[in-house]
């Protein structure tokens, strides 16, 4: 990336929200384009979020250490004025081990870390204060925020119980992140989550392992399971996303083993009933749903693991792919919205920004034909099987490991061996997996390094 003269992010802020005013309301979302540069970090993007300023921040991570390397995992915190054709990194406070990044209505600032820690910057991470979190345990995984527009905070934590046990569980504050208190005790704790979405209007939807959805009422004191997904709802809900000031919602997930397609429903009465509406059929058999974004202009964006972006212009009824500008990148996590109407989208796989555009721009594609991955069934069974394709175009050492979502090592499958270019190369991860006595329900990431750089990423989803 060409070293430019670093600038302040705050006062070029300011700058930026007085020329957007005179912008447009709403850009094209037909195209994307690769931003002018990219942060100056390894590893894939985790979190991509706008403030109403315009400034726009993106949380990277690389976990280093699970193939033999002393240092800690790679976590990197950067804003952008600009529209991401500059990155300025934000210094993050001393060992925050951050997991999750989020922006409230205040445009203020949140990261959450390892051993519940709670920060928070009101000056686009300028200085960081970090908040006492009474009521929450210690020694959890703070993997989300969620902010409602009553004021209300919500958090998501994960703890691992035993070799073969991770839970969740829910917080939230009505007093600005001071005191926690957690969510009744038959929502938590079951297994892990696989999706949350706190709806305008304070109703919390969450998803688990074993299926089904669970929705509340807007005190939070009750909870209703619902289990149509025999009619419409999938099986394993992975994604949730609402329209803000109405009553619709959109699920995504998949029916479990044996059905690879990446399935949304659609519910037009806040969550009590479902009708299916999309499937998205994936050429690798594993594809999901990543993140659900509602646009100002009232198209819904999904994202995918590995078929990119479609996109609804009619309240979720009818979808069409929207991957030209792409390249070859298909693993599509986050996504955002400035106050343009401008859309931004970052890569599972690489750290890599698109932003959508009115004009089809060509992107290189060259970086992603460097190795070929593929994991199957996906989603898979704890019990197995599972099973890893990979083929490299350059020969090396390579190195597989498999990480829960907190990026600790379940299985470290290959350490640095040797293998030729052009070649496939089958794992076989039964028998692994059994060795292992069972892993916890959740999702899963295998990550690939060659000659020591990390050079694929993938999701593998596993039931119980």
């Amino acid at each position: 990336m060409q070293a430019k003269p670093k600038r302040s992010l705050k006062l070029a802020g300011l700058l930026l929200l007085a020329l957007t005013l005179f912008h447009s309301p709403l850009c094209s979302q037909d195209y994307w384009e690769a931003t002018g540069a990219t942060p100056d970090a390894p590893g894939f993007v985790v979190h991509l979020m706008a403030s109403s300023k315009g400034e726009l921040f993106v949380l990277t991570a690389r976990h280093k250490q699970f193939f033999g390397d002393p240092e800690p995992p790679v976590y990197k915190l950067f804003g952008s004025v600009d529209g991401g054709d500059f990155w300025e990194e934000i210094e993050l406070p001393a060992d925050p081990n951050p997991l999750s990044m989020a922006i409230d209505d205040q445009d203020r600032l949140w990261i959450g870390a390892a051993r519940n820690r709670l920060m928070r910057s009101t000056n686009a991470g300028a200085t960081w204060s970090e908040l006492p979190a009474v009521g929450m345990p210690s020694q959890r995984f703070v993997l989300g925020f969620h902010f409602a527009s009553n004021g209300r905070i919500f958090v998501e934590q994960e703890t691992r119980i035993d070799e073969n046990t991770v839970n969740s569980s829910i917080y939230y504050s009505d007093d600005d992140g001071g005191l926690f208190e957690t969510m009744p005790d038959f929502v938590n704790g079951f297994t892990r989550a696989l999706a949350l979405h706190v709806h305008w209007d304070g109703i919390v939807y969450v998803s688990y392992g074993f299926g089904g959805l669970w929705r509340s009422t807007a005190d939070l004191r009750d909870y209703q399971h619902i289990k149509d997904y025999r009619s419409g709802l999938p099986h394993y809900v992975t994604t949730i996303g609402g329209n803000p000031g109405s009553d619709l919602l959109i699920a995504g997930g998949s029916e479990g083993v044996g059905d690879f397609d990446a399935d949304l429903a659609r519910s037009t009465d806040n969550g009590l009933t479902w009708i299916h509406m999309f499937s998205l059929p994936s050429e690798r058999d594993d594809n999901f749903t990543e993140e659900i974004l509602f646009t100002d202009n009232g198209d819904i964006l999904v994202s995918t693991s590995h078929e990119g972006i479609i996109r609804s212009s009619d309240d979720g009824v009818s979808w069409q792919r929207l991957n030209d500008g792409l390249g070859d990148v298909r693993s599509i996590g986050p996504m955002t919205q400035d106050r343009t109407g401008r859309i931004y989208a970052g890569s599972k796989t690489s750290v890599r920004i698109f932003r959508s555009s009115g004009e089809p721009v060509p992107v290189s594609d060259a970086a992603d034909k460097k190795v070929q991955m593929k994991l199957f069934p996906n989603p898979a069974t704890i019990a197995g099987p599972l099973q890893i394709d990979y083929r490299i175009a350059e020969p090396g050492q390579v190195s597989l490991v498999l990480i829960n979502m907190l990026g600790q090592p379940e299985l470290n499958l290959v350490h640095d061996e040797f293998r030729n270019s052009g070649q496939s190369y089958s794992l076989d991860l039964t028998a692994r997996m059994k060795e292992r006595s069972a892993l916890a329900a959740g999702r899963y990431y295998v990550i690939l390094r060659l000659n020591g750089r990390q050079v694929a990423v993938d999701s593998v989803l596993i039931l119980p």
